[in-house]
């Protein structure tokens, strides 16, 4: 029976090509387009979240909370005794720590770089984390000192194809001290970029005393161990190892693996995360995608119903049972569905490596071995496929012959039932269609308003050398002099860490006679920088001057024996302060001008800097991403925390200053590699993942306009296909070409215009929330929903009037002679 039904089956898609055509078509993009959506989605949430001990890792992290209203939530802890923790809890089995190594110089062979993704960690982190290993023994790779495990792409950079176990690799800390050698001991997998931290070299500790300060810190815990249960007895371990203040003002909190990578922003990440936000909202677009695929699909599978309510009078006159009409409207319809389903494996075998080079992530592009993903869209389509084929399966079926032979004038019983479904289905689709086109316009205004915005200084042709450490500001002087003497160097200039980056070194503010009480003084971040900062960024001053001889009183030091050398030195140093208008404001002061003169000093849990005269005040500007408010901040001159030298360059010529700036470098700092950013670019990276996360909204909103009017242009066929005669009767009596074409047109054109006004309402309240993630963003009003609206109306006419006009110039005598 199957077999002849589908010989039946061929036989119909033979004679109606173009919709089998449509029909099929529609389907197909939208699997596809539905498909690469899961794979990506899939792939960004599964690293951590397929981890093998993953349920049983999580992250300690801590959170500065203050009666001033002061807030601050680290990823990395810096107390020592954190390394208590499983001795105080049986839950714990064990800790980790990754203890960040600053952009370490490395040598290897005569080739000299810098890294970012180095790691000081114990001896039994592969044990807790599923980092495969190439070469060399996991249980032994970083048990003696001065190991190094390198990931697979540092190996092949660095060692070719060769085994690198027992290669050497020199660590230079500072400029002019003996380099630190390692021994490779193992080569690890790369962690793919769905991993919440990218690791390229791992080394171990030479001495328990080295497992401090600040690290990252991972604990394993007991099968069957409650989180909170956990989390809430740590106030008690703070207390006995911190001490009341701490317990007081800080807390230790338990964050799971499966977590960070989509759900974890916080202050001094391991490195920049994911957003859940956009996993949700692309999991949305796809699901819309399939959604205006299937109604496309069940549209015009009730359409064709229409036409064939005689065909199955027939059939049924000439035997055919109900049950055997089920059967085969229902194969038919599941056919084209599964037919569409395997065009879609394979487009989406052809699209994904480009889809993949776009979005910049390697999902896996074997989708015959995703069975996952397989068994899913073969159950939709198959779904799909029984529900557009359940109209004309179930009803028509079950009308008698003489009903549905008599059934001239209407084309099939209950014909005004199905033609409300169609426009319904049709609304539907327009309206999603319309949705995402108006999200997509406003998502494209806020990356533009961003991108606009002034900064409040002066980004372009800056050159940032980066990851600096203090014993670089030693030869700082010399430097700069040498680089003013070059042709195309126009200034330089240092701060703490270059703009583009947020200002995370927050201490507490007291104002003599103004704000006295430590206890309630309102916390301001610290941008440590060069007296000529100011100028050299281009900010401006709206009360008082730039710093004074008083900020270069003093003789820097740039190495300390301890820390407690450390903490004299930054106390004794005499000091003059700039603030930022939003500092002003937090301190309470009526007006810049109120502020200049007060004296004031900083704090924080490690450092005090000696009270002194607020001398300026700037205008507020853009530190780092417009995603977050400006932060109240205090700039200071003090080169022993400046860790980026930024150097302006001539724009005639910027190849030629970047030579004279390397040139300089490799003189000032011989063991050194040179590595450079423009500033510029820095803060165009700031909002990267956002205009990629654009453009694929605007790709899947294209998707989701083709398939509807690919639906729109096979309804219109259709219609006009029914009205045949009635068009050729309308020409006998008079009615004139554009008048036909202009009522056709009308007659679908208001179910766009519906799907504009229900498409508004909802698009409006997505994108109000979804720019609440920003701190500036643009008001968007009325105009990206008109537009929406007026780009599908266009489309759409352009789809009816092209078919209403062929229908309005047929010859009439054929128009009348149709059957």
């Amino acid at each position: 029976m199957i077999a002849n039904y589908i010989k039946i089956i061929l036989r119909q898609i033979g004679r109606q090509r173009l919709f089998a055509f449509i029909n099929i078509a529609g389907l197909s993009i939208g699997l596809t387009g539905a498909l690469l959506i899961l794979l990506y989605v899939r792939y960004e949430t599964s690293y951590d979240r397929f981890h093998p001990q993953a349920e049983r890792i999580c992250r300690v992290t801590r959170q500065y909370d203050t009666p001033t209203g002061y807030q601050r939530h680290f990823a990395r802890v810096p107390d020592n005794w954190i390394n208590q923790l499983p001795d105080e809890f049986a839950e714990i089995e064990t800790l980790i720590r990754f203890q960040e190594i600053d952009s370490p110089a490395l040598r290897i062979g005569n080739q000299l770089f810098r890294d970012r993704h180095t790691y000081l960690s114990d001896a039994n982190v592969f044990d807790v984390f599923h980092f495969p290993l190439l070469h060399g023994n996991p249980a032994t790779a970083l048990t003696e000192p001065y190991s190094i495990v390198i990931s697979e792409s540092m190996a092949k950079k660095y060692f070719g194809n060769t085994n690198p176990l027992g290669r050497e690799i020199e660590r230079i800390n500072r400029p002019g001290d003996s380099p630190i050698v390692y021994r490779v001991s193992g080569v690890m997998r790369d962690l793919p970029p769905n991993a919440h931290f990218d690791i390229h070299f791992l080394v171990s500790f030479r001495a328990p005393a080295e497992r401090r300060g600040w690290a990252y810190v991972y604990l394993l815990l007991r099968p069957g161990t409650d989180l909170r249960i956990l989390e809430d007895k740590l106030p008690e371990f703070i207390a006995k190892y911190g001490g009341e203040r701490d317990a007081q003002y800080s807390s230790l909190h338990l964050q799971k693996l499966t977590d960070i990578h989509l759900r974890s922003q916080l202050d001094r990440e391991l490195a920049v995360n994911g957003d859940i936000h956009y996993i949700y909202l692309f999991g949305i677009i796809g699901l819309l995608i399939l959604l205006i695929a299937a109604f496309n699909f069940m549209n015009l599978a009730t359409a064709r119903s229409a036409l064939r309510a005689r065909e199955i009078g027939i059939r049924k006159v000439l035997g055919s049972e109900r049950r055997q009409l089920i059967g085969y409207f229902l194969c038919e319809s599941v056919m084209f569905a599964l037919i569409a389903f395997f065009l879609s494996i394979l487009l989406t075998e052809l699209l994904l490596p480009y889809f993949n080079n776009f979005t910049g992530n390697p999902t896996p592009t074997n989708i015959l071995q995703n069975y996952t993903a397989l068994s899913l869209f073969f159950l939709i389509s198959v779904l799909t496929g029984l529900l557009a084929g359940s109209y004309p399966a179930l009803f028509l079926s079950g009308f008698r012959p003489v009903e549905i032979l008599a059934a001239q004038t209407a084309g099939t019983p209950a014909a005004g039932r199905r033609f409300q479904l169609r426009q319904l289905l049709v609304i539907l689709q327009f309206t999603i269609s319309i949705a995402l086109i108006s999200c997509t316009i406003i998502t494209a205004q806020q990356f533009r308003f961003l991108r606009n915005r002034k900064l409040g200084f002066n980004a372009e042709q800056v050159l940032a050398l980066r990851e600096l450490t203090p014993r670089f500001n030693a030869k700082y002087e010399a430097f700069r002099h040498e680089l003013l003497d070059k042709s195309f160097i126009t200034d330089v200039t240092g701060v703490m860490d270059e703009p583009s980056k947020q200002v995370l070194d927050g201490g507490f503010v007291t104002v003599a006679g103004i704000i006295e009480d430590p206890e309630n003084a309102p916390a301001l971040y610290l941008l440590p920088c060069y007296q000529n900062f100011p100028e050299f960024m281009e900010l401006e001053f709206v009360a008082g001057r730039d710093f004074g001889p008083e900020a270069v009183s003093h003789e820097t030091q740039y190495g300390f024996n301890s820390l407690e050398e450390h903490q004299e030195y930054i106390h004794s140093a005499p000091r003059s302060y700039l603030l930022n208008e939003k500092a002003v404001e937090t301190l309470g002061f009526d007006s810049p001008e109120a502020a200049l003169g007060n004296m004031l000093d900083w704090r924080n849990a490690s450092f005090q800097l000696q009270r002194g005269p607020i001398v300026g005040v700037v205008r507020d500007f853009h530190y780092s991403t417009m995603k977050y408010e400006i932060k109240p901040m205090i700039l200071v001159r003090e080169p022993f925390w400046v860790f980026t030298f930024l150097v302006r360059i001539d724009s005639r010529n910027a190849p030629a200053a970047i030579r004279q700036v390397e040139s300089s470098w490799h003189k000032f700092y011989p063991d050194q590699p040179f590595e450079y950013a423009f500033l510029d670019e820095l803060f165009a990276d700031l909002y990267r993942a956002e205009a990629q996360q654009g453009q694929l909204m605007l790709i899947f909103t294209l998707l989701a306009i083709a398939i509807a009017c690919l639906g729109l242009f096979g309804l219109v066929t259709f219609n006009i296909e029914r009205r045949t005669k009635e068009i050729g009767v309308r020409k006998v009596m008079g009615a004139s070409i554009s008048h036909i074409s202009l009522l056709l047109i009308g007659q679908n054109s208001r179910w766009i215009l519906l799907a504009v006004v229900l498409a508004t309402p909802f698009s409006w309240y997505f994108m109000q929330k979804w720019l609440q993630n920003f701190a500036y963003r643009v008001d968007f009003g009325i105009w990206p929903f008109l537009w929406a609206g007026l780009t599908v109306l266009g489309i759409a006419l352009i789809t009816i009037g092209w078919q209403a006009i062929r229908a309005a110039t047929v010859n009439p005598v054929k128009s009348l002679r149709y059957e």
